[in-house]
């Protein structure tokens, strides 16, 4: 998680225990577990709540936490205390983290990026010698595992496919299947691997592409699983191909809607 993000929804947890608290204040307590017997009254329960939600918070940030200074701080500024750095100290110290965690961040994403190309080129230069596997200019690989009779989309049309995507070790990361739901999207708003790839497709194929990064999503990944620099598998089924008027931005009055 971003260190900056952790922070402000570490304060905004807070707020909204304060506002669960408020609200459930009038609840029956004979129906509440039982109590520990050291948290004897609402204000330990409650500061208890706001340790256990702080800590939380705190164990997802990828820092060098000491938890001693961090109770001191807390108990210095509730208490009213002399702060030990003033705000713009603060202010200083946090925008030096922030740069320095950015720039591992960086290193890290690089390195990656630099691993997974390598293993991908690798997967996509022995994927090219299997049967029925065919290579395009751009490096997009695709196998035809049934052709369809309908009509060809256009990089403007919209589509509604069912696919499937993994990584090149077979770790899924999506499928409209799995969610029952085939997806519906213009061409033109994907990924150049797919928009490139559904062009080969007729309505009703079912094809399987074999993305390089730079048909993907680049040395950026995407989400919590494609990390910079993935070679992607898509396994998709190309179900209708509506018509786009590229000038107008308008539906056609194609028989394929």
């Amino acid at each position: 998680m971003n260190i900056r993000n952790a922070l402000i929804s570490m304060v905004m947890s807070l707020a909204m225990i304060a506002i669960a608290s408020a609200q459930d204040e009038g609840q029956d307590q004979a129906q509440a577990e039982p109590m520990p017997a050291q948290l004897n009254t609402k204000a330990k329960q409650f500061s208890y709540v706001v340790g256990m939600d702080v800590g939380k918070s705190l164990k997802k940030l990828d820092a060098d936490v000491e938890l001693d200074t961090v109770i001191q701080a807390i108990r210095d500024t509730v208490n009213g205390s002399e702060q030990l750095l003033s705000e713009q100290q603060a202010n200083s110290i946090k925008q030096a983290y922030f740069k320095e965690k950015q720039q591992e961040a960086a290193v890290k994403a690089e390195e990656q990026a630099a691993a997974n190309r390598e293993k991908g080129q690798a997967f996509l230069a022995e994927n090219a010698k299997k049967d029925g596997v065919k290579t395009t200019e751009s490096g997009l690989q695709y196998k035809a595992i049934e052709e369809g009779s309908g009509p060809k989309p256009d990089a403007n049309d919209r589509v509604t496919v069912h696919y499937t995507g993994t990584l090149i070790d077979g770790t899924k990361f999506d499928s409209s299947r799995d969610r029952g739901q085939p997806a519906t999207f213009q061409l033109n708003q994907v990924i150049p691997g797919w928009t490139e790839g559904l062009q080969l497709m007729s309505q009703g194929a079912h094809y399987k592409f074999f993305i390089p990064a730079d048909l993907a999503y680049g040395d950026r990944g995407a989400g919590d699983v494609i990390q910079p620099g993935s070679t992607l598998i898509f396994d998709v089924e190309l179900l209708n191909v509506e018509k786009v008027d590229a000038v107008s931005g308008d539906d056609s009055d194609s028989d394929t809607k």
